[in-house]
């Protein structure tokens, strides 16, 4: 039966031999070197969370990949991107590239990319006809632009547009913004993971990592894991509180992995999705800051995750209350507009927080002694409009993502601001207090 999922870091040796097979027997690609698996790993890991990878997987065994890439750098490119295929050569003719089209088509009007290129070299005819089948248009030819096999070679390119034609630039909540601002509004409008927009309220986000490290009552830890890393931040805490100790950060966001290598080349990351996480070694400390919300059924996750802690060690974690900001309870009104609440099951329950008293019962019986607080936090902000940035790259994220075009996004973030100023009033300077309560648990074994 043939599989299309995201691609991950075991696809990687796969997903370089077709690339290879293609760059030493095709035209499909204007590359003239193999590239190595490590080049391939970098290339994979560096990519952002609004650039995927597929792979089709027949049997468990990967037979051809596809990709999203910008087109351009340049900022204003952002709704454009261009689509790449490569399958096995003994599976082609087959079918599996149509379906790798497909699929990735999908994956980009789920991002809300405007328009998607595709680029075929001279002599890719059955490339032409696929992109053609898709309603792609065939927009332009560039003579000779390549040399392969000793051949001078003709690349044409094709066009989709995704979301009809496209509109002037407005100069609502998406207004137009220099290149240091359109990457953060991007982010907020495609709803995906983003490393910058994450960090730009880092110090907010950060201090309750200190706070639960702080708490945790252990002298010289060996070994710490930090679920859920992001960018970083929060493994700087705990190599700080102990800094003999070996910290690894894990975390399942390729944005967030590529931000915290960037920043921190000389320590431990590694992607891997906390809610399949089975280490093959305990840890002293497993700690996690603002990342277990994300994931469903917290009964069985956290007897998984105290597993993996070693004899005397702690499991700490802290996460958004169950008791909703007020911001979070704007958003899900918002979320039963007729205009899209058919599409909003999914985003109404991607959050998982329970009470403390839940908490208690799920650990007493394996953990030695719990300490469960809740403590609120009165983040002093610019603006309302702040508040609305500061969730864009967490909570507003799922709700945006189901939306099919930047007008809905649009429309969704427009009407948010709006409410969030009606709610949140300014102090007599001007700003705006963010109260933001979080629970907080330290399990001994």
């Amino acid at each position: 039966m043939l599989t299309i999922r995201p691609a991950d870091s075991a696809d990687i040796d796969a997903i370089a031999k077709i690339y290879n097979e293609a760059i030493l027997t095709t035209t499909a690609t204007f590359d003239l070197e193999p590239k190595s698996v490590e080049d391939r790993r970098r290339w994979l890991e560096d990519r952002s969370e609004r650039h995927p990878v597929l792979v089709a997987t027949l049997n468990n065994i990967v037979v051809g990949w596809s990709s999203l890439s910008p087109w351009k750098e340049r900022c204003a490119y952002n709704d454009t991107a261009e689509t790449s295929f490569y399958v096995k050569a003994d599976h082609r003719g087959k079918g599996i590239g149509r379906k790798l089209k497909a699929a990735i088509i999908d994956e980009a009007r789920r991002l809300g990319f405007h328009t998607l290129i595709a680029g075929c070299a001279e002599g890719s005819a059955a490339s032409m006809h696929l992109n053609e089948s898709f309603g792609f248009e065939r927009v332009g030819t560039f003579r000779d632009v390549g040399l392969k096999f000793g051949k001078r070679l003709d690349v044409t390119y094709f066009q989709l547009g995704l979301t009809g034609q496209a509109q002037p630039a407005s100069r609502g909540a998406f207004a137009e913004a220099t290149d240091s601002e359109c990457q953060q509004q991007h982010s907020i409008k495609s709803g995906r993971w983003d490393a910058a927009l994450y960090l730009k309220y880092g110090d907010g986000r950060t201090r309750p990592a200190v706070d639960l490290a702080a708490r945790i009552k252990l002298d010289s830890p060996a070994t710490v894991v930090d679920l859920g890393c992001g960018p970083g931040n929060s493994t700087q805490v705990l190599r700080s509180r102990w800094p003999s100790a070996e910290v690894i950060g894990i975390d399942n966001s390729v944005d967030m992995i590529a931000a915290a290598r960037k920043t921190f080349p000389d320590q431990s990351w590694e992607m891997a999705d906390i809610s399949g996480w089975v280490p093959q070694r305990s840890f002293d400390l497993v700690y996690s800051n603002a990342a277990l919300q994300w994931i469903p059924n917290h009964a069985a996750l956290l007897i998984q995750l105290f597993a993996a802690v070693a004899p005397g060690g702690v499991l700490a974690f802290q996460i958004p209350s169950a008791t909703y900001a007020t911001v979070r309870t704007l958003i899900h009104e918002i979320s039963h507009d007729a205009k899209w609440t058919d599409r909003m099951d999914g985003p109404r329950v991607e959050l998982t927080m329970e009470s403390p008293s839940f908490y208690y019962d799920a650990l007493c019986d394996v953990a030695r002694t719990l300490d469960i607080w809740e403590s609120e936090y009165a983040h002093v902000m610019d603006s309302a409009d702040a508040i609305v940035d500061w969730i864009a790259s967490t909570g507003l994220r799922p709700f945006l993502a189901v939306l099919d075009t930047d007008t809905e996004r649009e429309q969704f973030v427009s009407e948010l601001r709006s409410r969030v100023r009606e709610s949140y009033e300014p102090r007599s300077n001007g700003k705006v207090l963010f109260p933001f309560r979080r629970t907080f648990v330290v399990a001994y074994r």
